[in-house]
């Protein structure tokens, strides 16, 4: 189940680390600079199995996230990739 915690977090992601993400996942974006790391700071703790929820509950849509975007942050920040959702 999805975990919003008083509007100040997501899936264990805070909201400073939410927006400093954003303009790497939204929909038809062309940002090519290096991933923040405050974005990396979030995508390390973040509860995948939360975001894959947003994802299956088309959650994400209203805010126009592409999550195909978002399962590349990981990746990006030099993580371990979650298995995909």
């Amino acid at each position: 189940m999805a975990t919003f915690v008083g509007s100040q977090s997501i899936c264990n992601i805070n909201m400073d680390e939410l927006v400093s993400c954003r303009p790497f996942v939204t929909k038809g974006t062309t940002v090519k600079k290096p991933v923040s790391k405050l974005c990396c700071s979030g995508m390390a703790k973040a509860d995948w199995g939360c975001l894959c929820q947003l994802k299956k509950n088309n959650m994400l849509s209203p805010y126009n996230v592409d999550f195909s975007l978002c399962e590349k942050l990981p990746s990006l920040c030099s993580l371990t990739t979650p298995s995909q959702c």
